[in-house]
């Protein structure tokens, strides 16, 4: 290679490696550590058991359309994984124990006999149970083992129990019950739930893992021992080649994985990042051949084999380079070994499919021919020879004008900036939470783990104390004996209190619950002096989820609100963030009548306290629709340009989980103000949307002819 061609190599590495930074994806696996483990600690310290995000999701790695990875440990159940008494007699009593068999099995495989009695409840999806006996395989000679067939056929049938509100379809996926959503501009995603039983220890088979010579010293031996002690997991899954699929369950490492990927360094994970989306670009030929937990075992191998100081932005070309010739290698070899378990070979199985073999092994060599030319291809931006903005080294401030990074950053990133999915993380997370599962979380403050980022403990402070003062608010309202006098007064001057404490949270949501609170109290003027702050401050506003969220300018609150180029948002001094609200069918008593509504038609279901049963409202929406209220309190003759603007904001959400409720929130604001015929094509529409008895456009329609039939105005 001459200096020419280094040189260019090296610019394009830079530059690459400059455009995902830039994008936030440097940020945001550290970001997203901290995220996935204050939830988890949360969940561990309220007594909600072992629940772990795993896959691209938890590792910062996730693109537009993935799909999200929870993995849940039933609990009081454990797998010996080898005959050590010393194991056995430190289990905890009540846990029902199985003993791994991998005899005639592939590696990574196994069948689970049951060491213990069978009279034991299992808990699986949403504390529903079913006894054990129902799992269970029984042979001739009286042994019994629990099956992975059965276990996800009855995991299917308890989540297809649990209506959520945006769900599609519950169907199988591998060992996963996965729920079907709806995903804005991409169609539908999937959240895949794996119930799995916890490993006693680190599996024998895996050994070599732990003792492997490690020339280049990665993974470090801190983390090596990290990894052992987090053992493996079984979920159920067989091997499709084997006649006891129904009976096996498959080694999961996953928080192993999951901790590789947060020890690897950016341009690690920049790799990672472009071989996914080598999967994504191709899959027509890989999809039956290849998938991401491949590409993350190739870059295992390779940073294991690979000098530590190799993976930096100067050489991120190379180091890619590196990782398309091993997977080139392992395909020839047909052979591409298990990161933890070398003797499992990951494409045992696959490469009878020769012409496809051959077509990626082609690709491959393709993109080795002109890596340059194909890693812009990749990342959608054109490369014009020596005027290429990425190849010269150019600022990427000079690629707005041209629209590169907004388009690369709409298709991939979806996470600009990334402290917009930490604060809708945390906020979905506490609204899973009882106020007394947050006492408990406050309480346990001063023991959460380190590698939780400091922000983020603020921030679920914040987010923590506005919970805690609409909890006091709902006590308020529930409980008579406290709404006298003095005690009446110093309770709600202590909510205000607390609502106050996370006012700062983001840009709007706590100011909105304030809001809420001062309508709620008749203090209308108090609440309109909120709306009005959010305008005063002159920043750039990034709103809602990143499927449906936009970059927004604030011009006051009787105007539209343009979406901001990538141009102006370099230029504008910050950004702040506003995330999507969450509100628990309990919380109905604290809401305005229209949400209130929303909360009470599935108030006594089984599964009040999961996702289907929160009710979800965009920020923007919800701010648009206090405005109509305090609008009309005042008698304002400009309500008509409010309610303009929340359809424009209501119409912008078709496909998301808030559409129909936006729907009904803008018929109810039609109503507010005697446009009935408005009114009922909203409530139309979003019964389109949801027809089932449980929408409340239903009861606004009656509410509407009857009041309508006696000639009083809609109140």
């Amino acid at each position: 290679m001459d200096t020419n061609d280094q040189e260019k190599l090296v610019n394009c590495s830079k530059g690459i490696y400059q455009l995902f930074d830039t994008g936030g994806w440097g940020r945001k696996k550290e970001q997203r550590q901290s995220e996935v483990l204050f939830i988890e600690w949360a969940s561990a310290v309220t007594g909600k058991g072992a629940r772990f995000n795993c896959g691209g999701f938890a590792e910062g790695s996730e693109m537009g359309g993935s799909d999200r990875d929870l993995t849940v440990v039933i609990p009081n159940m454990v797998v010996l994984v080898n005959d050590s008494s010393e194991i056995k007699d430190s289990l905890v009593p009540g846990h029902t124990v199985f003993q791994m068999c991998e005899e005639g099995h592939r590696s990574c495989y196994a069948e689970l006999r049951l060491e213990t009695a069978e009279t034991a409840e299992v808990n699986l999806v949403a504390s529903q149970t079913c006894s054990l006996s129902q799992l269970l395989e029984v042979f001739p000679d009286g042994s019994k083992y629990i099956t992975s067939k059965l276990v996800v056929e009855k995991v299917l049938k308890m989540m297809r129990n649990i209506r959520l509100r945006d769900a599609i379809s519950v169907d199988i996926n591998g060992p996963c019950g996965a729920y079907k959503f709806r995903a804005g501009d991409f169609g539908t995603g999937f959240e895949d739930n794996v119930y799995a039983i916890k490993g006693s220890a680190w599996p024998p088979t895996a050994t070599e893992w732990l003792q492997r010579s490690r020339r280049f010293d990665w993974p470090s031996n801190d983390v090596i021992h990290q990894i052992a002690d987090l053992g493996c997991l079984f979920v159920p899954l067989g091997d499709i080649y084997s006649d006891n699929q129904h009976r096996e369950w498959r080694m999961s490492f996953v928080l192993a994985e999951r901790l590789l990927i947060w020890n690897l360094n950016e341009t690690q994970s920049y790799c990672y990042l472009i071989l996914k989306l080598f999967l994504r670009m191709n899959k027509k030929i890989t999809n039956t051949i290849l998938d991401s937990f491949m590409m993350k075992t190739v870059l295992f191998w390779v940073a294991e084999e690979t000098e530590k100081s190799s993976w930096k932005a100067e050489n991120l070309i190379f180091c890619l380079e590196a990782c398309m010739k091993k997977l080139l290698y392992f395909l020839q070899k047909k052979e591409l070994p298990h990161y933890f378990v070398k003797n499992n070979n990951l494409l045992h199985g696959k490469m009878d499919d020769g012409d496809r073999i051959y077509a990626i092994e082609v690709k491959i060599d393709s993109m080795l021919g002109n890596l340059t030319t194909y890693v812009h291809e990749l990342v959608g931006i054109i490369c014009n020879g020596s005027d290429c903005i990425i190849c010269n080294d150019i600022s990427l401030s000079d690629m707005f004008h041209i629209d590169v990074l907004d388009g690369w950053l709409t298709r991939y990133s979806l996470h600009l900036p990334v402290y917009a999915n930490t604060l809708h993380l945390f906020e979905l997370a506490m609204s899973f939470f009882s106020i007394a599962d947050i006492d408990v979380i406050q309480e346990n403050f001063e023991n959460i783990p380190q590698t939780i980022l400091k922000e983020h403990v603020q921030l679920a402070f914040q987010i923590i104390y506005s919970r805690l003062g609409l909890g006091l608010y709902k006590h308020y309202l529930t409980n008579e004996t406290v709404r006298d006098g003095n005690v009446e007064v110093d309770l709600l001057i202590e909510v205000e209190r607390l609502l106050r404490f996370g006012l700062e949270k983001d840009a709007m949501t706590g100011k909105l619950q304030l809001v809420t609170f001062f309508i709620k109290c008749g203090r209308y003027t108090d609440a309109e002096d909120i709306i009005h702050s959010i305008f005063e401050e002159k920043v750039v506003l990034y709103e809602g989820l990143p499927l449906k969220g936009g970059l927004y300018k604030f011009a006051g609150l009787g105007d539209q609100r343009p979406q901001t180029t990538m141009a102006e948002l370099i230029e504008s001094p910050h950004i702040k963030i506003a995330t999507d609200l969450y509100f628990r069918i309990d919380d109905w008593k604290y809401l305005p009548d229209a949400l209130a509504h929303e909360c009470l038609c599935y108030l006594g279901s089984i599964s009040e306290q999961f996702i289907g049963h929160l009710v979800a409202v965009s920020p923007m929406v919800y701010m648009y629709f206090l405005s109509v209220l305090i609008y009309v309190h005042f008698k304002r003759s400009d309500v008509l340009n409010v309610i303009a603007n929340l359809a424009t904001r209501v119409e912008s959400e078709q496909g998301t989980e808030m559409y129909q409720i936006g729907l009904n929130l803008l018929g109810y604001c039609h109503g507010l103000i005697g446009q009935y015929s408005n009114a009922i094509y909203y409530f139309q529409r979003s019964f389109k949307e949801l027809p089932i008895i449980r929408n409340p456009c239903l009861l606004y329609t009656l509410m509407i002819i009857h009041k309508c039939s006696e000639k009083r105005v809609f109140e």
